[in-house]
């Protein structure tokens, strides 16, 4: 079998290489062009800054100096980048500070116009320097730089700068208008525009703006201060009159802002703003306050919180066409620099633990003259448990400020204390109960300077009710039913019922007009509960204000049983005068310890003093209201009597040691008695004692005479002076004896008494040698007592006996000379002498089986030397 190969017909080749040919012709061609545009731009770019500059110096109208000029052809392309360095532009006003100063100004122009011989210019980016705009009263401006010559061949109209740029530019200004002068400083962190001619020649630019730390002042009032900015821009610019709309924008000081939304304009050469934020924080809107206004309301804004509706107006002109915003307030004394606007409604402000939740209510501040006036206009609020209802404006300038209000409320009294603290401190362990309420309403004014000093007035007519208070601390409850308090053209007065704390009950009622008037009435009181109480309440410290300035008081206590310690009184009253810390007291009446009292005298923080007298009070009352004088010997149950008193009685507030009383006392005992006073038994045990008293005394007969002594009607000096009681001499004269007394006795310590009797009373009447009967020759016996009431000490005086026997014979030897002479002559006794008429004493012995019918021999006793027996 043969084989066979079958071969394909071979194919005719592609047909490719004309196509390939024609592809890299027009490569070539492209590549030819290209290369002959990139030198045709060459060769027209040469010379191209000093065709920039030709075409901007036709346009300029004061000095410009660029320090260096670079151009770059392929930078921007298809734009030219041009860069300007050390750029200088001098004030057109011919101020010595220069318009504009930058480090490096960069345009992007059109290539294409350029190349044409125009400049249309993309973009423009100031950096690095800062810009200085003035405006002069006469309305000229520093910026206008450029020739406003529109015969030039290329007007400032017809510029187009798609992008404006500042990056890290200082800009400020000083606008001057008709009333006052605008100044601000800012940095211009970052700002984007473009710029586009409008119709007749006027700017309209768009963009975004980012300033930081701007101040702001007008009328030389700083409105801003180190306030950022930011905002979306766009407006017009054309001739004199300057109009933006701000949306987005936000003012901030620190990490808070607040967000608005405005306008911001100059018409006729007055500068004009308008912001306003829905909604803001207004703890930030504290924040952005203007600093004149801050000392006085950043207390307030510092505290606040929730949000509320804000406006900010500067200026009145170019305002009144924006539809649906406030221009601004109605006030005849805004001057149109500047005012605010704040809707409360929502707001709440908080003081420690307490809240004011705001309900409603408009504030309005703004400038007027050199100061400023904030408006408040139907402000509701929640507070203190209750309701205040508020409207009233505010004024301030140099630092200093005055509010007036219209305030009407109701509120729980122990959230108000807590309101009130820490200017009212209570004492630790006090507190206010939940009951009660307190109404007001009035007009109050109130002053004050910006270092916190400040001062309160009531208008007349203002009137404060409270009902139902109650406090309690330390288990002790107090209370007050009612308080009316009502303000009118002379002053004020005040009624208080239904007090009741440790120790009182009472009611008062208060008045202040050219003098002021207090009555209290009294129920009932215990004085030592009252001063333990108020030593807390005392302590207390209010702050002084302008309606605690009082005039005089004259002041009137009427008591019922008032007791203080051991002292008490059925009815008390008072009336005096308070007048710069110290009570004259005209008149002082009580009914106590069985008797009457009247005083008049002096009170004031050092001491007190009162002349006065007590009128048939009963002795042993009076020991144990005196607590015995301060010693415990002499006891109530010792005495009876009925006293009467005249003379002077002190109390010395700053004695730190001892007894603080003072006394110079007349007194006068009636009915008086002395019930088994064991100081009286130590005389007959004394006198039993002592061998040389023994043979005439009766010391058995003097115990049971002394047991019960009823006196004769007695009038006593004493002195109390230093914790020393010193008595003058003085006879007592009683059914036991008859007793001379004078010496001195120290409270808590020891005394030194000098007791004088007639040697007579020291037997009965009747004895064992028979009746003893005087002489006429006047022998006394002197006692002297010394230590302590408790543990006293007797003795024989001698130098009492002495100076009695010198008395007496002196006195005998007158009587004497007067016989001799024809002449009636009295004792010569000196008046303190305790001295009784003088007498002897006669023993007479009678038997007793004769006495009817016997005559009587008197025996006499032989007194030689009794100067030195007795």
């Amino acid at each position: 079998m043969s084989e066979s190969t079958v071969r394909p017909n071979p194919a005719p080749p592609p047909a490719i290489q004309p196509r390939r040919s024609r592809l890299w012709w027009l490569l070539g061609a492209s590549l030819a062009v290209l290369l002959g545009f990139t030198g045709w731009v060459a060769w027209q770019s040469q010379g191209l800054e000093e065709r920039i500059l030709a075409e901007i110096q036709p346009h300029l109208a004061t000095d410009v100096h660029i320090e260096g000029l670079d151009v770059s052809l392929w930078g921007a392309w298809p734009d030219v980048e041009v860069r300007l360095r050390g750029v200088r532009i001098a004030d057109a006003l011919g101020s010595e500070s220069d318009f504009l100063t930058l480090n490096r100004l960069d345009l992007a122009v059109a290539c294409w116009p350029l190349l044409e011989g125009r400049l249309e210019v993309r973009s423009l980016q100031l950096s690095e320097g800062q810009v200085n705009l003035r405006r002069s009263t006469d309305g000229k401006g520093n910026w206008v730089f450029w020739k406003m010559d529109e015969s030039s061949e290329v007007a400032l109209s017809e510029w187009r700068i798609a992008s404006l740029a500042l990056d890290e530019v200082v800009v400020e200004g000083a606008w001057a208008s008709s009333r006052e002068v605008t100044r601000w400083s800012t940095e211009v962190q970052d700002a984007q525009f473009s710029l586009v001619s409008g119709i007749g020649g006027a700017l309209e630019m768009e963009g975004v703006v980012e300033l930081l730390r701007s101040d702001l002042s007008i009328a030389e009032e700083p409105w801003l201060d180190q306030v950022g900015f930011s905002a979306e821009v766009q407006g017009r610019i054309g001739g004199d009159d300057v109009a933006f709309v701000l949306d987005h924008a936000r003012l901030s000081h620190g990490p808070q802002g607040v967000d608005v939304s405005g306008r911001l304009g100059i018409e006729g050469g007055e500068l004009n703003l308008m912001l306003r934020s829905e909604a803001a924080e207004l703890g930030a809107v504290g924040n952005v306050l203007p600093p004149v206004l801050r000392p006085t309301l950043d207390a307030v804004f510092s505290r606040a919180g929730g949000q509320a509706d804000l406006d900010v107006v500067v200026g009145q002109s170019g305002l009144s066409d924006v539809p649906s915003s406030w221009v601004g307030p109605s006030s005849a004394t805004w001057d149109g620099a500047w005012a605010v606007r704040v809707d409360l409604a929502g707001t709440e402000f908080r003081e420690r633990n307490e809240s004011v939740r705001m309900q409603a209510g408009i504030l309005v501040a703004h400038d007027q003259g050199r100061g400023w006036k904030v408006d408040l206009s139907g402000v509701r609020a929640g507070v203190a448990g209750g309701e205040v209802q508020v409207s009233g404006v505010a004024t301030g300038t140099g630092g200093q400020w005055h509010l007036g209000a219209d305030v009407k409320g109701i509120a729980r009294p122990s959230r108000l204390m807590d309101w009130m603290t820490p200017a009212v401190q209570w004492p630790e362990g006090w507190r206010m109960g939940e009951e009660g309420q307190v109404r007001a309403e009035g007009r109050l004014n109130m002053k004050g300077v910006s270092d916190g000093t400040w001062s309160w007035t009531v208008e007349d007519g203002a009137h404060v009710s409270a009902s139902g208070l109650a406090w309690d601390g330390h288990g002790v409850e107090c209370g007050i039913g009612a308080v009316d308090f009502h303000w009118n053209a002379s002053g004020w007065t005040a009624n208080v019922e239904g007090v009741r704390v440790p120790g009182a009950e009472m009611s008062a009622s208060l008045e202040q007009a050219a003098e002021g008037k207090v009555r209290l009435d009294v129920v009932a009181a215990d004085v030592s509960d009252l001063l333990n109480w108020w030593q807390d309440w005392s302590k207390v410290k209010v702050p002084a204000a302008g309606a605690t300035s009082i005039a005089p008081w004259n002041v009137s206590v009427v008591s019922g049983p008032m007791r203080h310690g051991s002292l008490s009184a059925d009815r008390l009253q008072v009336e005096g005068r308070f007048n710069e810390g110290r009570l004259e007291v005209t008149l002082l009446t009580a009914d106590a310890m069985g008797g009457q009292l009247e005083a008049t005298g002096t009170v004031d923080r050092r001491r007190a003093d009162f002349e006065g007298r007590m009128a048939e009070v009963d002795l042993p009352s009076f020991l144990e209201a005196t607590d015995g004088l301060g010693q415990a010997t002499l006891l109530p149950r010792h005495v009876r009597g009925i006293t009467w008193a005249q003379g002077h009685l002190g109390y010395d507030f700053q004695r730190k040691n001892g007894v603080p009383w003072d006394a110079q006392v007349t007194a006068r005992i009636e009915e008086g008695e002395l019930i088994e006073f064991d100081l009286l038994q130590e005389i007959p045990a004394v006198l039993e004692a002592d061998r040389k008293y023994r043979f005439i005394a009766d010391a058995d007969d003097m115990r049971r005479r002394l047991k019960r002594v009823r006196f004769e009607p007695l009038v006593v000096n004493v002195d109390f002076e230093r914790d020393v009681l010193s008595l003058t001499p003085v006879i007592v004269a009683s059914d036991a004896m008859d007793l001379g007394v004078e010496g001195w006795y120290r409270l808590g310590g020891n005394m030194d008494f000098t007791l004088d009797f007639a040697l007579r009373d020291l037997k009965a009447a009747e004895g064992e040698l028979g009746t003893v009967e005087e002489d006429g020759l006047g022998h006394r016996f002197f006692l002297a007592v010394g230590g302590t009431l408790e543990e006293p000490e007797f003795g024989y005086d001698r130098g009492a006996h002495q100076e009695h026997r010198r008395t007496q014979r002196q006195g005998a030897w007158n009587r004497l000379k007067g016989v001799l002479q024809g002449k009636v002559v009295e004792d010569d006794v000196p008046e303190s002498g305790p001295e009784l008429p003088a007498q002897d004493v006669e023993v007479v012995a009678e038997d007793s089986s004769e006495s009817s019918d016997k005559k009587q021999w008197p025996v006499r006793v032989s007194n030689l030397d009794d100067d030195d027996d007795f």
